[in-house]
């Protein structure tokens, strides 16, 4: 099962359960390059000092990586994970009936 979030930053995470060991572990978050490189981008953006040339290359790549995102992988074994579940089903259960 795979879901797409929405940050209010315009970035996406993908976000999939799977089990995994250790079950200790609730959740793994995963970054790319394009990720490191779009929040030191944003940082230029941010900055009072940035010459236009620059901004106008940041905003470039902001473009650019603006699809790429981070992968959230929730651990299907952790018990904690198995709770949320649980109480997200009866919450279903009770809008259904």
């Amino acid at each position: 099962m795979s879901v797409i979030l929405h940050t209010p930053f315009n970035q996406t995470t993908r976000t999939e359960a799977r089990a995994f060991d250790p079950w200790t572990i609730a959740a793994v978050l995963r970054t790319d390059a394009r990720t490191e490189a779009q929040r030191k981008a944003e940082q230029v953006l941010l900055g009072p000092n940035a010459q236009p040339g620059v901004r106008e290359l940041v905003e470039a790549v902001s473009r650019m990586a603006l699809g790429a995102g981070q992968l959230l992988t929730i651990n299907a074994a952790n018990p904690l994970v198995q709770r949320l579940a649980a109480l997200q089903e009866a919450a279903d259960e009770k809008v259904s009936s």
